[in-house]
C-alpha cells in the first residue's frame, strides 16, 4: 500500500506542473480553462458535440446559459449517448432527454432520487436511491433491487453493469441478461466510482472515519488489494485512460496512477475540490468547485509551469545558506528558482518578496518560515525540464534557554537534605549546564556551589550554618555553543530554612508525681518527644495542648516513683534530635 504524502503540496498555487512518487517535478500537459461558471459547484458535466453541459445541483447549463431551471428540484447526474443529453430530476423521479438547448422527452421511473446515469449505444442505465434499484430506461425495466440505501457508483463493461453502494459499501456485478451478484462487502461506507480494465475492477471508497482508498479487485481470483490511500476527506471521481487511473477529490490536485509502477500529482487548478473527471477523445476534462470551472488537459506538454512549495517551517529563526537543485535539462529547456521568508505560517506583511537564487545562495532575511518557487520552461522539443531533488541548507540561530519552576523541598528520608528541582529547556535542543549559587538571607553576595547537567540537585544542609537561604540557578548552552554565542537564563528561589540545631529543654519542674518540661527550638517546629523511665521502653507523649505546632511546647509527665532515671528525646521537624538524662529523687 502506498500513502500519498503530498497533501500540503496540493494546497499550493502551482500551475501546469506535476510530481511523481519520488517528488520529482515535471511540466504537466497544457491546461486550458474551458468554462468559468457563476455557480459555486459543478456536480456533473458532459461534452456533447463540442458543447459543455453541466449541473450545479439545481439547474442545467449549456455553457453559461440555463437551459433547465430546477427551482426546488435537484439535478445530480448527466450522461450522453453521443446524440442527446440525459439528466435526472429529483425528487420528481424523472429522466429528461434533450438536444441542443431543448428538452425533447420525459421519462418517469419508479424511484425518488436519480444518482447515476450510464449510457451505452442503445440504452440508458440508472442507479437510484429510496429505493435503490438499477433501471433500464428505454425498456422500462427494473434489472435489480439493491440491498442498500444508494447506488453511488455505476459503470458498464461488456454487457455487464458494475455497481457500488453507499451506507453498506457493497460491490456488485449485474450481467444485462443475468442476476445480481455480490462481489465484495467493503469495510468502507461508500463505493464512489468504478472503472474496469480487463479482468480487474478499480474503485474508490469513502468513509467518515478513515481516509479514502483506491482498491483493485481481481475478478478471477476474487482478491481485493489496496492500491492507494489519499490524504483528503473525500474522493468524487475515477476514470481510466489507457493504463492510467485518474482520481479526483476534495483537494485541488488530480492524481494519475499507474498501478504497480508510478503515480503523478497534477497541480494548478483553482477550486477547493475536483468534483468530476470526464475523458473524451483521449483528452482529460475536469470540473472544480469553489470556484466552479471546467478545464481541459491537452495532449501537448505545457510551455511553462510554476511549482510553489508549501510553506516550510524550520521550527526556529534560521540563517539561510545554499539551495541546491538536482535536475535534468533537455535542449531548449530552462528553470529558475526564487525564495522568500517570513515570521508567520501564513503569507502576511512579515514575508519578504521573492528573491532569485543566484550561485545557489538564498539571500533572504533570517526567519522561521520560508518558501521556494521553481519556474520551468520549454521553448521547443517534446521533453521538458525535470527537477529531481531540491536541497536547502540553514542554521538555526541560537535561542536562549528557558528555566522555570524551581522547587526546594526536604528529602523524604532526611529532611536536612534539600532537594532542588527545576525545569529547563533549550529551543535549539542543546544539552544544558546549570550552575548553582546560594546566599544567606541579608547577604548581597552569591557564592558558587556546584554545576550539573541534570534538572535536580541535592543540597546537604548539615554542611551549612543555620539560617534562611536562597538558591540561584543559571542555565546556559555553553556545552553546545562557542563562547561568544553562549546564551543564559536564570531563576532565584524563595527563601528556605537550613536548621541543624536540635531543640532544647529549658525548664524542668517536679511537683509531687508530676514533671513539667518546657522545650524550645530557635528555628523549627517541635515535632516529637519521647521518654523512658529507668531505661525501660520509650513512650511518646503529646504536648499539653495535644498538638505539635510551635517552636515552644510544654509536656507533663506523671510518674509514680520517688527515685528514677528519666531519659527524654526531643526532635524538631528537620530531625535534629537531642537526648537528656536526669536522676530524679
Amino acid at each position: 500500500m502506498n500513502i500519498l504524502i503530498f497533501f500540503l503540496i496540493c494546497q499550493s498555487k502551482s500551475y501546469q506542473v506535476m510530481l511523481d512518487s519520488d517528488s520529482a517535478i515535471y511540466l504537466s500537459n497544457e491546461l486550458e480553462e474551458v468554462l468559468s461558471a457563476k455557480s459555486n459547484f459543478i456536480y456533473d458535466f458532459i461534452i456533447l458535440k463540442g458543447e459543455t453541459y453541466f449541473t450545479d445541483g439545481k439547474n442545467l447549463y449549456l455553457k453559461d446559459k440555463i437551459i433547465y431551471q430546477g427551482e426546488d428540484k435537484n439535478i445530480f447526474a448527466l450522461t450522453t449517448d453521443g446524440q442527446y443529453f440525459y439528466f435526472g430530476l429529483n425528487p420528481e423521479s424523472m429522466v429528461l432527454k434533450g438536444e441542443k438547448d431543448k428538452i425533447v422527452k420525459e421519462y418517469q421511473i419508479p424511484a425518488s432520487n436519480i444518482i447515476r446515469l450510464i449510457s451505452t449505444k442503445d440504452e440508458i442505465y440508472i442507479g437510484t436511491s429510496y429505493p435503490a434499484i438499477i433501471y433500464q430506461l428505454f425498456k422500462k425495466k427494473i434489472l435489480a433491487e439493491i440491498n442498500d440505501e444508494n447506488v453511488s457508483a455505476l459503470t458498464y463493461f461488456k454487457d455487464t453493469l458494475f455497481i457500488g453502494t453507499a451506507k453498506k459499501g457493497y460491490l456488485y456485478c449485474l450481467p444485462i441478461k443475468g442476476k445480481l451478484k455480490l462481489l465484495y462487502d467493503c469495510a468502507e461506507e461508500e463505493i464512489k466510482d468504478i472503472v474496469v480494465k480487463d479482468n480487474f475492477l478499480y474503485f474508490i471508497t469513502n468513509d467518515e472515519n478513515k481516509l479514502p482508498i483506491l482498491y483493485s479487485f481481481d475478478r478471477t481470483k476474487k482478491e481485493l488489494k489496496e492500491v492507494f490511500t489519499f490524504p483528503c476527506s473525500t474522493l468524487y471521481s475515477l476514470q481510466l485512460k489507457a493504463d492510467t487511473l485518474i482520481v479526483a477529490g476534495s483537494s485541488n490536485c488530480l492524481y494519475k496512477i499507474i498501478p504497480e509502477k508510478n503515480y503523478f500529482i497534477l497541480l494548478g487548478f483553482d477550486g477547493e475540490l475536483i468534483s468530476k473527471v470526464f475523458i473524451l477523445k483521449d483528452e482529460i476534462y475536469l470540473a472544480t468547485s469553489l470556484p466552479a470551472k471546467i478545464y481541459r488537459l491537452k495532449k501537448e506538454l505545457a510551455k511553462e509551469g510554476i511549482y510553489l512549495s508549501p510553506i516550510i517551517d524550520l521550527n526556529l529563526i534560521s540563517q539561510f545558506g545554499n539551495l541546491e537543485i538536482e535536475k535534468e535539462l533537455p535542449l531548449f529547456t530552462s528553470y529558475q528558482v526564487f525564495v522568500r521568508s517570513g515570521a508567520s505560517n501564513i503569507i502576511d506583511e512579515t514575508w519578504s518578496d521573492f528573491i532569485k537564487v543566484k550561485d545557489k545562495k538564498m539571500n533572504i532575511p533570517d526567519n522561521r518560515y520560508f518558501q521556494y518557487k521553481i519556474e520551468l520552461k520549454r521553448e521547443k522539443g517534446a521533453k521538458g525540464p525535470i527537477i529531481k531533488k531540491v536541497r536547502y541548507f540553514y542554521r538555526h540561530l541560537n535561542q536562549p534557554p528557558k528555566i522555570k519552576g524551581i522547587k526546594i523541598s526536604p528529602d523524604s528520608q532526611n529532611p536536612r537534605i534539600k532537594k532542588i528541582q527545576w525545569e529547563a529547556k533549550d529551543p535549539n535542543s542543546c544539552s544544558l549546564l546549570t550552575k548553582i549559587y546560594y546566599k544567606i538571607s541579608g547577604d548581597k553576595n552569591w557564592f558558587f556551589l556546584d554545576e550539573t547537567k541534570e534538572n535536580e540537585y541535592k543540597l546537604m544542609g548539615e554542611k551549612f550554618p543555620d539560617g534562611y537561604y536562597q538558591i540561584k540557578l543559571v542555565v546556559s548552552d555553553e556545552i553546545c555553543e562557542p563562547k561568544e554565542a553562549v546564551l543564559k537564563d536564570s531563576i532565584i528561589s524563595k527563601e528556605f530554612l537550613i536548621d541543624n540545631t536540635p531543640p532544647k529543654i529549658i525548664a524542668l519542674e517536679k511537683k509531687d508525681n508530676k514533671i513539667k518540661l518546657k522545650v524550645v527550638d530557635s528555628l523549627s517546629i517541635i515535632k516529637n518527644c519521647q521518654y523512658s523511665i529507668d531505661n525501660e521502653k520509650e513512650e511518646k507523649i503529646l504536648p499539653i495542648d495535644k498538638i505539635f505546632d510551635d517552636k515552644e511546647e510544654e509536656f507533663l509527665l506523671e510518674i509514680k516513683k520517688d527515685r528514677f532515671l528519666l531519659n527524654v528525646i526531643i526532635t524538631d521537624e528537620y530531625l535534629n534530635e537531642k537526648r537528656y538524662n536526669w536522676l530524679i529523687k
